[in-house]
């Protein structure tokens, strides 16, 4: 999706070029079917890339693992400027993704090439997960030369191991790995060092909060009956973490295998917490 102008450096083109070279060296049965799986197009203004989106999403099944790629020039509080001089705000960016992601049940890996693309990322809370689960972008302004030399090596990466190493790089990644990571580190905290996080968080040890959950079920229902069931199950790791995770995560086979990597690690904090 390449919102560049003609007189700019065609990093757009010489990517959807590069991709195409990829694959047919990597995967030449798929070369008859290149044309078909892989454009290259110009996000000329508001209503043009509106129906981009959608005719990618309506492409998408659950067979679908959808790699988009993003040339322009990104404002941190308008969004993503196309050749009309519009901007997509990131709101609807987001929105775009987002229904992309779930036509593609979850899958969804974009490389935002453009300055500042990393204002787009949305970190929703504990019950929804991010609009794109493998986000790629800059956090601030990045020369045109710099974003051609690491969309060749993102290309090359993703096609051949699906793997990208960023050390000493300019464009990160944020995906749902980080989301969740970011969602349960302090919980981890509470049960490895619980008496640093008390210290540090005081508000919000277990008195704190059965304090807490008690006034407002008062509040609300006018007794407090099975308080101590409430504040039990809400301390709970070995319940909180997994919900956190279901809840954090697109249903793919990514969540099925993060929710069994961490069991042991649960089942042995419940044992050292009893």
């Amino acid at each position: 999706m390449d919102a560049l102008g003609n007189d700019e450096l065609q990093t757009g083109r010489s990517k959807y070029d590069a991709i195409l070279d990829s694959i047919r060296a990597e995967i030449p049965e798929q070369a008859d079917r290149l044309k078909e799986e892989v454009i290259h197009r110009k996000c000329r203004d508001a209503e043009s890339i509106k129906s981009l989106f959608s005719s990618i999403k309506d492409e998408c099944n659950s067979s679908t693992f959808p790699l988009i790629f993003f040339d322009g020039h990104g404002d941190k509080k308008q969004g993503l400027r196309l050749l009309s001089s519009e901007y997509i705000d990131w709101k609807s960016f987001n929105q775009y993704l987002e229904d992309i992601t779930y036509a593609a049940h979850g899958n969804l890996t974009v490389v935002a090439s453009f300055c500042n693309s990393m204002s787009a990322l949305e970190r929703p809370s504990f019950g929804k997960p991010l609009p794109c689960p493998f986000y790629y972008g800059y956090s601030d302004e990045v020369i045109a030369g710099v974003v051609r030399d690491e969309s060749q090596l993102i290309i090359e990466s993703l096609i051949k191991s699906g793997k990208v190493d960023l050390t000493d790089k300019n464009i990160e990644l944020y995906s749902e790995y980080d989301h969740v990571i970011s969602l349960i580190s302090v919980l981890l905290a509470k049960f490895l060092q619980p008496q640093k996080y008390a210290d540090n968080y005081p508000d919000l040890s277990k008195n704190k909060l059965r304090e807490i959950i008690r006034d407002d079920i008062g509040a609300a229902f006018g007794k407090t009956a099975k308080l101590n069931q409430i504040v039990t199950k809400a301390f709970d790791i070995s319940h909180v973490i997994p919900e956190i995770v279901e809840n954090s995560m697109h249903d793919t086979e990514r969540k099925d295998l993060l929710l069994k990597e961490v069991q042991p690690l649960l089942e042995r904090l419940k044992l050292e917490n009893k």
